[in-house]
Formats: C-alpha cells, sequence, structure tokens
C-alpha cells in the first residue's frame, strides 16, 4: 500500500525524488493536498515537524 500511495503522490506532483535514493520530499502542492484531505497540519510535514 505504501508504494501504491508513494507512486500516486509522485505521479500527481504531491512529493518529488531528492537524489537518486528513496527519499522523497513534500511539495508545496502536496502540503496543500494532504492537509485538505487527510487534515494533516502543513507544519507537522517539514522537516523540523511542528513547532513546540
Amino acid at each position: 500500500a505504501g508504494a501504491a500511495l508513494c507512486a500516486h503522490m509522485l505521479g500527481v506532483g504531491w512529493c518529488e525524488r531528492v537524489g537518486s535514493g528513496r527519499a522523497v520530499r513534500v511539495t508545496s502542492t502536496g502540503l496543500e493536498a494532504l492537509s485538505e484531505a487527510l487534515g494533516v497540519a502543513p507544519a507537522s510535514l517539514t522537516a523540523d515537524g511542528p513547532a513546540a
């Protein structure tokens, strides 16, 4: 299920590959879409995580 979700997110531009490994980065479009679709706070998707 995770691979299918990743493939979909890459396909619609919600995330992008970083380097040649398995790392991905959520795009600004992805931040907005995940926030709307799943109620995920954009701050929780940053490298630093949510502010304390």
